[in-house]
């Protein structure tokens, strides 16, 4: 004979079991919006296009907050997880194959960041190089270009 605790045992595992794919699948999902926002990042920058970056950006922090606050829900179930307090078979799989699924896809969206970084960056320091010549330029100009006021001072004259 089964007792009352017996039976709701694997329920209560099987209910967080549950709740925590749920959560899993609900970062993929928010992952693979990021990721196609990094594709529309790396446009941006490539096509020299900052008001249409920060857009994208401020897109992109939306979801990065969401997909930190279910970072933290899980939290606790991740670690359960983790400590070997989950099922056995299928849905097992099927959680390991996720947590898979969004390490990778944190990964590529991370090193695509790092990537976008670096041209940022070097095309701040073109732009920084172009003012510079800019600055150097009207600097000779003003030192230069100007025609003595009140015309000639010394005159060659034949007696």
């Amino acid at each position: 004979m089964t007792t009352v605790s017996e039976n709701t045992e694997p329920q209560r595992t099987d209910a967080w079991v549950a709740r925590f794919d749920r959560l899993l699948q609900r970062q993929i999902a928010l992952c693979r919006s990021l990721a196609a926002l990094a594709d529309r990042q790396r446009d941006c920058i490539d096509k020299e296009q900052p008001e249409t970056l920060l857009g994208v950006l401020g897109e992109r922090q939306s979801l990065i907050d969401q997909i930190r606050g279910i970072a933290e829900e899980a939290a606790p179930l991740r670690k359960r997880w983790a400590d070997g307090a989950g099922p056995d078979g299928t849905h097992a799989q099927s959680v390991h194959e996720r947590i898979g699924e969004l390490t990778e896809l944190m990964l590529s969206i991370s090193e695509r960041d790092a990537e976008d970084r670096r041209r940022l960056g070097r095309s701040r320091d073109e732009l920084a190089g172009r003012l510079a010549g800019v600055a150097r330029s009207r600097g000779a100009i003003a030192a230069y270009g100007r025609a003595p006021e009140g015309g000639p001072r010394f005159q060659d004259r034949e007696c």
